[in-house]
């Protein structure tokens, strides 16, 4: 008998509480139709600094489950979210428009109506069945009601060390129970870690005299090498780092390797649940047909330029890890560092890789010439977008360009020569051509993008 999607809802939120995860008869949603599309399972974490993979050079941690994705995938170096703040990066990931098209500018905010959510187009254009756990925050922290999916299990808004294996706990009891005859799938997995660490912050604000855990003193990562405020910095950036943990509370050097040492380890608690996904979903019958796409919603300051947290666009923030793994079409173990690439493109490339058109007026594209053929992906630019639309980050390939509403403290870096951001180039004369090239190009995408009324448009 056929199930509904109100009783696979039902079914599975009962077996949870139960503690049954496992019955057979909780994802039994059936159809005659063969299955040609691939599945696609899409693993999203929360905060997750771009250089937190082991098998891409991290020697800070172990990260074997995200190891195994890029081992058999291909990984960008140059990927930038379209806001390092939560809500406005994954209303914009699961619209493929950036945050002021969705009107979405800060956490809390709704989506204007209209714009076709990546459940939605899936469920009806694809015939996907679509299935989602974990973080929302469009607007709701965790939400029963997420555009276009199912959701088993929506969570409890908690820390993800406490709500994180529930999700887990559901992919693998929707693995082993879903038929191979059924229509293709779109899971997508959000994990709270490593968001953990803004807890943590907050309880060793003030920093500590003696370490702890005594074994731990001789594992402490170093100080990053930009461990430095830039020369000229917009004032919402040098207020971000004064309210915040760190500066502000009188941390020693070692208070800061601490916090890095801890933030390696929230990164690891994250990677053993996405570990046991991975290995339930090859016990399935499903691995070779499944497409997996591995990112984040936005970066963690770790230290750089003296900052903790997110929301401002210094790399460390608006940088987020992006891999692709679909053995047998896809490369393997392909680091991709020339092409720049975007959250906005997430979106468009799950419409590729289904074979199925993508919705109007999207800001992103779909990076499967590259994926598939290794075609240069022919962009000048990405950008990014702070809360309330007050700044604005342009990436080119060798400069990054930034911007603060109402402030004149215009940041320009050399990307290529100094990778860490500390010298600040907006002022020197000898780069001013540059500078004003990065001014016309913002300009030109702003008057591009199709921003509703209801949105304040400062630029």
């Amino acid at each position: 008998m056929k199930t509904t999607r109100r009783d696979f809802i039902q079914k599975t939120t009962a077996g949870l509480a139960a503690g049954s995860l496992y019955a057979p008869q909780l994802f039994s949603i059936a159809t005659s139709k063969t299955r040609k599309k691939p599945n696609i399972l899409f693993i999203f974490t929360d905060q997750q600094h771009i250089d937190t993979i082991s098998a891409l050079g991290c020697s800070y941690l172990k990260t074997p489950g995200i190891d195994e994705i890029a081992e058999r995938g291909v990984s960008f170096t140059q990927s930038y979210c379209p806001s390092p703040v939560c809500g406005p990066c994954r209303a914009s990931v699961y619209t493929g428009r950036m945050p002021s098209e969705v009107g979405v500018t800060d956490n809390g905010e709704k989506p204007i109506d209209g714009i076709p959510f990546m459940g939605e187009w899936f469920r009806e254009k694809g015939g996907y069945e679509t299935i989602y756990m974990g973080k929302w925050h469009v607007p709701a922290y965790v939400s029963s009601r997420v555009p276009g999916f199912d959701v088993p299990f929506c969570g409890h808004g908690g820390p993800g060390a406490l709500s994180d294996s529930s999700y887990t706990f559901a992919a693998e009891a929707f693995f082993e129970n879903y038929s191979s005859g059924q229509n293709p799938f779109l899971m997508a997995i959000n994990y709270m870690q490593p968001h953990d660490i803004c807890e943590w912050l907050r309880f060793n604000r003030k920093g500590k005299r003696d370490l702890p855990f005594e074994p731990i003193h001789d594992q402490l990562p170093p100080l990053p090498d930009n461990f430095l405020i830039p020369n000229i910095e917009p004032e919402l950036v040098k207020l971000r780092r004064l309210e915040w943990e760190g500066v502000n509370t009188g941390w020693s050097d070692n208070d800061w390797r601490y916090y890095r040492w801890a933030y390696y380890r929230h990164v690891e608690m994250v990677d053993a649940e996405i570990k046991r996904v991975l290995d339930a979903l090859k016990a399935s019958a499903h691995r070779d047909n499944t497409v997996i796409i591995f990112s984040s919603d936005h970066g963690e300051g770790l230290g750089h330029h003296k900052m903790v947290r997110k929301a401002f666009h210094y790399d460390e923030a608006s940088k987020v890890p992006l891999i692709f793994s679909w053995p047998g079409r896809y490369p393997e173990a392909v680091v991709n560092h020339q092409d720049l690439v975007s959250g906005v493109d997430i979106f468009p490339t799950m419409c590729d890789i289904a074979g199925i058109a993508q919705p109007s007026h999207m800001s992103g594209r779909s990076l499967t010439p590259t994926l598939s053929d290794g075609e240069p992906l022919q962009r000048d630019f990405v950008t990014s977008e702070i809360e309330e639309n007050r700044g604005q980050m342009l990436r080119t390939r060798q400069f990054k360009y930034i911007t603060y509403y109402e402030d004149e403290a215009e940041q320009l870096f050399d990307m290529q020569d100094d990778p860490g951001e500390t010298q600040n180039l907006a002022t020197e004369p000898k780069y001013y051509s540059i500078l004003k090239q990065h001014r016309t190009l913002f300009r030109d995408w702003v008057n591009s993008l199709k921003i509703p009324s209801v949105v304040k448009h400062r630029w």
